[in-house]
């Protein structure tokens, strides 16, 4: 515990630095990346009493410059819904909705009445491996669970060079159509 205490601590004061500069700059949009901030690796109770404090001032001093605020994390949020729901994140990016069993119409109960979410396809799942319908469909699906307010469609985490590219075309054009 106290060598992952001295490594929050060190992490907290590089963040609460970075907000100060990107604060001043003025910058529209700050992430978070919380990846590695979830019950993949902690338990509710840790990031409860280790990281929920640090990371309230952090959203704190991120916002001082009127930017929006943004956390990264993508599996085992499902145990921690009640602490995101409570955060002051603007939105939450990169909820993994194919892999690691997050249940998108929960989150979207839980979460979406106070932040927005940014993802609803999975780059592996229906980008890399799926076809052109079952990127659309994807899409169709983030839509029908997020709704077309505080959704910021995109794959998670991201498009890979090598995956097949007309997926990717579909999930444009669907978006592009709904």
């Amino acid at each position: 515990p106290d060598i992952i205490q001295r490594f929050l601590e060190i992490e907290h004061r590089t963040t609460m630095r970075r907000a100060e500069v990107l604060a001043d700059l003025g910058v529209d949009i700050i992430r978070r990346n919380g990846f590695y901030e979830t019950t993949d690796f902690w338990s509710p109770r840790q990031l409860r009493q280790w990281l929920v404090p640090l990371l309230k001032e952090e959203i704190a001093a991120m916002r001082s410059g009127g930017a929006a605020v943004v956390y990264t994390v993508c599996t085992g949020i499902m145990p921690m819904l009640d602490i995101l729901a409570e955060l002051d994140f603007d939105a939450y990016r990169d909820i993994e909705p194919a892999l690691g069993h997050q249940d998108m119409k929960e989150v979207a109960a839980r979460l979406c009445d106070r932040h927005a979410i940014w993802g609803g396809v999975s780059g592996p799942m229906h980008i890399g491996e799926g076809t052109p319908e079952v990127a659309r469909q994807a899409v169709r699906d983030a839509f029908a669970t997020f709704g077309k307010r505080g959704l910021i469609l995109s794959a998670v985490p991201s498009i890979r060079a090598h995956w097949p590219w007309e997926n990717a075309l579909a999930m444009f054009d669907e978006w592009r159509r709904l």
